[in-house]
């Protein structure tokens, strides 16, 4: 079966755009949602996307603000583990090897949990590049002697260049297109530089000015950002807590799991 036909107004000339089956990419683009881009040509060329040109609310470089989430800790109920070592009359080994077997756990739970936040991370922000993310986080992990385990995200905003958000653009686009917070869309008046990975914008105030090459350019600009990794953890956190608690509850089965195998080597 043929896929659909899309048919499209053809502007002013009032003639039908007939476009083939095949998905076309749509984009968000100021206050329209789903169009593609010859429809954002049109809609910037009459006018309709000059007051929504691409801003950004951080006055400082993102490196001079960066941003930390709440802490992100474990709570691991231990009942079973106690059942465990009482049922077993393993008190004596419970005393003397609980405390590294629940550290262990909770140490094992971490990376589980760092694993699926780098997952979530991934669909929230459009991030590309899973080394950057896992950059953002630090794990403190527990030992015996401190039975706490904590998770850290601490980020700047990120760039959105091609590498990241999959950036692009071309002269008769009205911006450059990007997949911030997994989003396509267009950022009107934005550009790209050879040579330059960010996406740049005109400052307020941008005029004229011979460069040392004697070309005419533009200045000043400035790249835009996007998301904060920490600040998206926070945007989430109700999902994040859902994750963190079913941690805890697998770390609490790992601890009673291992305190059973640590009572059978003490009953040999």
């Amino acid at each position: 079966m043929a896929g659909a036909v899309r048919i499209a107004d053809g502007g002013a000339s009032g003639g039908r755009v007939f476009a083939s089956g095949r998905r076309q990419t749509t984009y968000s683009v100021g206050p329209f949602d789903g169009v593609t881009m010859a429809e954002a040509r049109r809609l910037h060329k009459s006018g309709a996307l000059d007051n929504y040109r691409a801003t950004v609310s951080e006055t400082k470089h993102p490196r001079q603000g960066r941003y930390m989430a709440g802490p992100i800790s474990l709570k691991v109920d231990l009942t079973e583990m106690s059942k465990v070592a009482r049922g077993m009359h393993g008190v004596a080994t419970g005393i003397e090897r609980g405390h590294q077997v629940i550290s262990r756990s909770i140490n094992h739970g971490l990376r589980k949990l760092q694993t699926v936040l780098t997952r979530d991370l991934r669909t929230w922000t459009g991030l590309r590049v899973q080394k950057k993310i896992r950059e953002s986080m630090k794990l403190h992990f527990a030992h015996p002697g401190n039975l706490t385990g904590l998770l850290r995200i601490r980020a700047g905003h990120t760039a959105v260049t091609r590498e990241y958000y999959g950036a692009t653009w071309n002269r008769s686009n009205p911006g450059a297109s990007h997949a911030a917070w997994n989003k396509r869309q267009i950022a009107v008046g934005t550009f790209m530089i050879p040579g330059v990975k960010p996406i740049m914008r005109r400052l307020p105030g941008a005029k004229k000015v011979k460069n040392k090459h004697g070309k005419w350019v533009t200045l000043p600009i400035a790249p835009i950002w996007g998301p904060n990794l920490a600040r998206e953890v926070d945007r989430h956190r109700p999902a994040v807590q859902m994750r963190v608690d079913a941690v805890g509850r697998k770390v609490a089965a790992e601890a009673a799991r291992l305190m059973r195998m640590e009572i059978a080597k003490a009953g040999r």
